[in-house]
């Protein structure tokens, strides 16, 4: 069953609306406002009909850029790439939901912001990963 958030229709319109544009959204208010499940319910609904995964990551402090998009490692005496979660679910089209933004660091941020500036692509070290066309952001496929 389906958590119903009352009195809220107007706002989740609005966010559907813009999901639907390709628009990165950002929810904001007081604890327990009902943030999360409304992310949850649009994303769910998003992925269903465009048949891509959904990523909920819940940002925390200790979190780097790395944990998330991934880096350049030392294994096994050579440097390699190692996308992680951000750009190995990206790749298939996944939609995010990003939670507790204000629990992480800014380079983590940051990262966030250069994946929204430019969404279907990122790099990571001096690998290029192209995002799938039916990612948000590009509804040509």
């Amino acid at each position: 069953m389906d958590t119903v958030l009352f009195g809220l229709d107007a706002i989740t319109k609005r966010v559907e609306l813009a999901v639907n544009a390709g628009e990165a959204v950002l929810l904001y208010g007081p604890a327990g406002s009902g943030k999360t499940i409304m992310a949850k319910q649009l994303a769910e609904k998003y992925s269903k009909s465009a048949n891509v995964p959904i990523v909920y990551q819940q940002l925390y402090h200790e979190m780097t850029k790395g944990t998330l998009i991934g880096g350049e490692t030392l294994k096994n005496g050579s440097v390699v790439v190692e996308p992680q979660i951000i750009v190995t679910a990206g790749v298939k089209g996944a939609v995010f939901v990003i939670d507790e933004c204000t629990h992480t660091t800014d380079p983590v941020l940051l990262a966030f912001n250069s994946l929204i500036e430019e969404p279907n692509s990122t790099m990571v070290g001096d690998k290029e990963f192209k995002m799938d066309a039916r990612q948000i952001g590009d509804r040509s496929a």
